[in-house]
C-alpha cells in the first residue's frame, strides 16, 4: 500500500512538472516582453486602474479610495472593476502594472491547468493520462488568452473555476482545509469586477421578474 501510494504521488508530481513546464514555455513570449503593451483601449482602461493603485500606495502612501486621474476625481473604490481589494494587485505593485498583469495571467493559467489535473485525477476519477490531457487542454485553450487579447485581463479569473470545483469536491469529502481555502479563491475571482457583474446578471431575472422563471 505504501509503495503504491508513493508511486502514485511520484506520477502526480511528474504530471504537475510537465504541466508547469508546458505553461511556462507557452508564456515565455509575454513574460519576457517587459513593458510591451496591448494597444487595445480596454486594456489601457484596466491597466490604468492597476497603475492608479500602484501610484497611490508607492508615491502617495495612501490606500486608493478615490483617484484624480479618472474623470477629474472619481471614487474608484466604488467601481466594480477596481482592483484595489484584489490580493493579486500586489503583483502589479511590485512589478509594475503592465508586467504585473502579464504575471497574473500566467499564474491564473498555471493554476487552472494544475487544478484541472487535480480535479480530474482525485475527484472525477480519470486515469493519469486522461487527467494530464485534461490539464493540457485547459491550460493551452485559447478561451482565456483571447479575452486578454481583447483587452480584458480581469476575465482571466475564469481560469480559477477548476480550482473552486476541486476545493468543493475535497470539502465534500471531508477536507476542512479545502473549505477554508474556497472562500479565498472565490474572493480573488469576484474582487476584480468582471465575474461580479456576470453573477449579478444571472441573479437579475429572479430579482426583477420572478414570474418569468417560476420556481414551483
Amino acid at each position: 500500500m505504501k509503495r503504491s501510494r508513493f508511486a502514485e504521488n511520484r506520477t502526480d508530481l511528474l504530471a504537475y512538472a510537465i504541466l508547469s513546464l508546458v505553461m511556462t514555455l507557452a508564456s515565455i513570449a509575454p513574460l519576457t516582453s517587459g513593458s510591451w503593451l496591448n494597444f487595445n483601449s480596454d486594456f489601457f482602461l484596466y491597466a490604468s486602474r492597476h497603475e492608479a493603485v500602484r501610484k497611490s500606495i508607492l508615491e502617495y502612501h495612501q490606500f486608493p479610495l478615490r483617484s484624480h486621474w479618472f474623470g477629474g476625481g472619481y471614487p474608484t473604490l466604488g467601481d466594480p472593476e477596481d482592483p484595489s481589494l484584489n490580493p493579486l494587485v500586489l503583483i502589479s505593485i511590485l512589478f509594475g502594472s503592465v508586467m504585473g498583469l502579464k504575471i497574473i495571467v500566467f499564474l491564473a493559467l498555471l493554476v487552472g491547468s494544475l487544478s484541472t489535473y487535480a480535479l480530474a485525477r482525485s475527484i472525477l476519477g480519470y486515469t493519469w493520462w486522461g487527467s494530464l490531457f485534461a490539464g493540457l487542454i485547459f491550460g493551452t485553450s485559447l478561451f482565456v488568452p483571447l479575452r486578454i487579447q481583447d483587452g480584458s485581463p480581469n476575465e482571466v479569473y475564469a481560469a480559477f473555476l477548476p480550482l473552486c470545483l476541486l476545493l468543493i469536491g475535497w470539502a465534500c469529502r471531508g477536507r476542512r482545509t479545502a473549505l477554508l481555502i474556497l472562500p479565498f479563491a472565490f474572493y480573488i475571482m469576484l474582487s476584480d469586477g468582471k465575474l461580479t457583474l456576470t453573477q449579478g446578471d444571472l441573479k437579475s431575472p429572479f430579482a426583477k421578474g420572478g414570474n418569468r422563471f417560476p420556481l414551483s
